[in-house]
């Protein structure tokens, strides 16, 4: 019995050891700064405005936001959108309003009315986005954009312009004449570049505007990276990318006086139209958590919960081994090792599930998954013990099976 304890304190040190060894690190530039402005939309379009709940819940958001930024950047005018500019003039942000624009022509002018309205009654709007990717959506005609634009520069004093990537505007000289300032979006991920070159993409793409487009201002006005999703070619979504695209990016932008607007302040679950990265964007996640450090190295700030789960289950499912009066130091050894499996993969799947937003389909998916792991582990060790001679695992299997009985029915 001596030898079998040695043996599951040997297997749970060596997996402590694995967990110490494999936790990944990586070295970003610090950012101590407040952020010039980011994307933020309080409601999932569709929303009908609760003036009581919903004002407290952009209140509080502003709150969050006022630590991480200076403004914020809308994207409608309605649904909810226009609570926030007199919101964020309580934390001193400024708001850059934003007019969705389609092909729906009644609801084009309720934003444009609503935009318009919100820019001469709240001093904090710094400027007004007609449209994002109106153009590379085909819901517009550039003459019918340009014509919505000089609508709304006619009524307001501050600066207006669209939203557009970033080609756009380079295949469109005529856009560019008709705006205040050249609003760029900039997004690597979706050009297939590697997480170590967006920041180069970047700059690049602002500085070819810049020799286009010589003593027009320009911002990039949506950068960012995916914490989570699918890799798109060479493009690796993750949440150590994430982190060390934007600290990159920041620092860059802020050496050569970039003015920009980093997508998004907080995740949107809700946009799995665009895919598996779409509700992901976010600096925040959806619970207003911050996703990584802006200083000290980049790390998984839960990697030691996820070892401590996967330790616990391991050492949870060694325990019924003492139980067995006949276990020899090799079986042990076997089936020690793959509870301490299990335990990690158990951490594994725990870390996804607190990093992913479901909807039924995937929780279906994730439920099925462990369903079949579970049972190929065991289908495994029965082959296992079965090759190897060992004459008493039909005993081992008995007495493991009892136990696990005897746990299920004190549940």
């Amino acid at each position: 019995m001596r030898a079998v304890v040695a043996v599951l304190l040997f297997v749970t040190a060596a997996h402590a050891a694995l967990w110490g060894l494999f936790q990944d690190k990586q070295q970003a530039p610090d950012f101590r700064g407040i952020l010039p402005s980011a994307s933020y939309a309080p409601f999932e379009p569709g929303h009908t405005v609760d003036l009581v709940v919903d004002t407290e819940k952009v209140r509080a958001d502003m709150k969050k936001l006022s630590q991480l930024t200076k403004a914020v950047r809308l994207y409608s005018s309605t649904e909810g959108a226009e609570l926030v500019p007199p919101i964020a003039a309580e934390f001193g942000m400024k708001v850059t309003v934003g007019a969705w624009i389609d092909k729906n022509t009644e609801r084009n002018e309720r934003e444009i009315a609503a935009a318009i309205s919100l820019a001469r009654r709240n001093g904090n709007v710094v400027g007004v986005v007609v449209g994002n990717e109106t153009l590379y959506r085909g819901e517009q005609k550039i003459d019918e954009l340009i014509d919505l634009i000089k609508k709304v520069k006619s009524a307001v004093n501050v600066p207006v312009t669209t939203g557009e990537i970033w080609n756009i505007w380079r295949d469109n000289p005529e856009l560019a004449s008709n705006v205040d300032f050249i609003a760029a979006h900039v997004l690597p991920y979706w050009e297939n570049f590697r997480s170590d070159q967006a920041v180069d993409q970047a700059v690049d793409r602002y500085q070819l505007l810049r020799d286009q487009f010589p003593g027009k201002h320009i911002v990039i006005a949506e950068f960012g990276w995916p914490s989570q999703g699918y890799n798109l070619r060479n493009a690796d979504p993750g949440p150590f990318q994430q982190a060390t695209v934007l600290r990159n990016f920041v620092t860059r932008a802020e050496a050569l006086g970039i003015d920009y607007n980093i997508v998004e302040a907080i995740d949107q679950p809700w946009k799995f139209f665009e895919g598996g990265v779409g509700p992901y964007w976010g600096m925040l996640n959806a619970a207003r958590e911050p996703k990584f450090t802006w200083t000290g190295p980049v790390v998984n700030p839960d990697y030691w919960k996820l070892a401590s789960i996967a330790l616990l289950v391991g050492i949870l499912m060694s325990l019924p081994i003492l139980r067995l009066a006949d276990a020899t130091p090799m079986q042990a050894l076997v089936l020690s090792s793959a509870a301490n499996g299990v335990g990690a993969c158990a951490a594994t799947v725990f870390a996804y599930w607190d990093t992913h937003y479901f909807v039924f389909g995937s929780s279906f998916a994730l439920i099925l998954g462990l369903i079949l792991l579970v049972d190929i582990l065991m289908n495994s060790l029965h082959f296992h013990f079965r090759h190897a001679g060992f004459h008493r695992f039909h005993h081992l299997n008995l007495g493991l099976a009892r136990y696990l009985n005897r746990s299920s029915d004190k549940r």
